[in-house]
């Protein structure tokens, strides 16, 4: 496992837990066309609790920081899970098996918009899941630090 991934993992988690949010760059095509490589993906941390089927969630295993979407809500999974009250289980949404469900410790939080070519996408929870909306937001870059790191695999824009 690279150091620098398991780094940017741990920079991202802190960031969320600090702050209450983290802007992590996406460089992956599992969730396309939801998310496309390039776009920045806003996370605000969350909990498995309050988090719904239909929701996308970014969350840290082995390494790397992944961006799915979530198909199921259960209270148990793998060993290494079980005594958790609540795990996730995700999904890309190009891909067609779920992952191995995450726990809480893995959960960064919840995706709540993202950012294409300066338009903000919001995200907008209803009965029927996960729905994007198309909408014009101002960015002011001096009202925030950027923090950017880099790797072979992964290009990673931290907001605080």
């Amino acid at each position: 496992m690279d150091t620098t991934h398991t780094l940017g993992c741990d920079l991202a988690a802190e960031v969320a837990g600090k702050f209450g949010h983290v802007c992590i760059r996406a460089w992956g095509t599992s969730m396309l066309p939801a998310i496309r490589p390039g776009d920045l993906v806003w996370v605000e941390r969350a909990v498995p609790d309050e988090v719904s089927v239909g929701e996308i969630v970014a969350f840290a295993r082995e390494g790397r920081l992944i961006v799915h979407r979530v198909a199921a809500i259960g209270g148990s999974g793998p060993e290494e899970v079980r005594d958790e009250q609540t795990c996730l289980v995700t999904r890309g949404d190009r891909l067609q098996q779920d992952d191995v469900p995450i726990s809480a410790t893995e959960l960064i939080g919840r995706v709540t918009h993202i950012e294409r070519c300066g338009t903000k996408f919001l995200s907008r929870q209803g009965s029927a899941g996960c729905s994007w909306q198309l909408v014009r937001c101002c960015v002011f870059p001096t009202a925030r630090r950027a923090f950017t790191f880099a790797s072979s695999r992964c290009n990673q824009t931290v907001l605080a």
